[in-house]
């Protein structure tokens, strides 16, 4: 059934949000390891601060997938576009980071 089918999908893309953060984490931390520094002006107090970020990070990875679920109550589409761009996103952010810290070494 579609309705299972995007259920399953959407569990997915749930754990890869998740997953997108905690690279995002390791790559920062990469980076600051090596002289780099985080570019976003709000996380950059906090990487100094491994707990704290991680902390952050945690809210910033339940943000978007406790807003699909919402979402999909009305659209399951609409939720898996969501979080596709999300992570999308971070996808790049996180590949920018570690070829970033790569050219630092």
């Amino acid at each position: 059934a579609p309705t299972a089918r995007s259920s399953g999908v959407l569990k997915s893309l749930y754990a890869s949000t998740v997953i997108m953060q905690a690279l995002d984490v390791h790559s920062t931390m990469a980076l600051v390891s090596k002289g780099g520094t985080e570019a976003n002006p709000i996380m950059a107090g906090l990487v100094d601060n491994k707990a704290a970020f991680i902390g952050v990070k945690a809210a910033v990875a339940a943000t978007p997938i406790f807003a699909a679920r919402k979402i999909s109550k009305r659209s399951k589409t609409g939720a898996i576009v969501m979080l596709v761009a999300v992570n999308s996103a971070y996808a790049f952010v996180v590949s920018h980071n570690y070829r970033v810290a790569r050219s630092l070494q």
